[in-house]
């Protein structure tokens, strides 16, 4: 007992330096599986019982797959169905959290597939609007331009766009960036889905106050 309260407390102290990614906490707990970790992170994990229609969207996308598959190649032969897939993911599900090839084939592959606004949404964030000038969304997109200028390589795609005087200007270009994302048509399934909600979240998206 002594041990898990110290597990707390640090990521208590974490979270109050400024808050504590998926990534960090399951640094400090690897003890879950991949399909506890999926569900910790608003994934929809697909199972037996789930609907043949969700299956089959995740394999059209997988058969289009030319590496990042279960045999490391493209694998759409006439055996791959959904029931091939099930029970390729019913067999990595319940490794470890931190098996990480295997975590990064479940999340694209074993769960349903979803835009990435629809797992912000999930995860308690508000999406920020890139085409409608929103008054009430003024402020969050300040905080994510301010925090962006301390260091502007952490959104290559805009960091030569954006600048220290101009804020008009840089929300502008923080904007078109942040639309570059697609975030509501990149699902699950695509492979700059990971790359871009992990933008999405820091940049384009507000965190809504007690998940509200």
């Amino acid at each position: 007992m002594q041990g898990i309260g110290k597990a707390i407390t640090a990521v208590a102290a974490l979270g109050a330096v400024g808050g504590i990614s998926i990534g960090s906490y399951y640094a400090l707990n690897n003890s879950q599986n991949i399909k506890g970790r999926l569900e910790e992170e608003k994934f929809t994990v697909l199972t037996s019982s789930s609907a043949l229609i969700d299956w089959t969207a995740v394999l059209n996308k997988y058969k289009q797959e030319q590496t990042n598959t279960f045999t490391g190649k493209a694998d759409a032969g006439n055996n791959v169905n959904e029931d091939y897939l099930q029970s390729k993911c019913s067999k990595i599900l319940n490794n470890k959290s931190d098996d990480t090839n295997n975590y990064k084939l479940a999340k694209r592959w074993c769960v349903k597939e979803e835009t990435i606004n629809a797992i912000l949404q999930k995860r308690g964030y508000t999406v920020l609007s890139t085409t409608e000038a929103k008054s009430e969304e003024v402020p969050a997109w300040e905080a994510n331009l301010k925090e962006l200028q301390k260091d502007t390589n952490k959104f290559k795609a805009i960091k030569d766009n954006i600048n220290k005087i101009q804020k008009s200007e840089n929300i502008t270009a923080l904007k078109e960036g942040c639309n570059l994302l697609q975030t509501g048509t990149i699902k699950t399934t695509d492979g700059k889905f990971e790359e871009n909600i992990k933008l999405a979240s820091q940049w384009c998206s507000s965190k809504k106050k007690d998940g509200k």
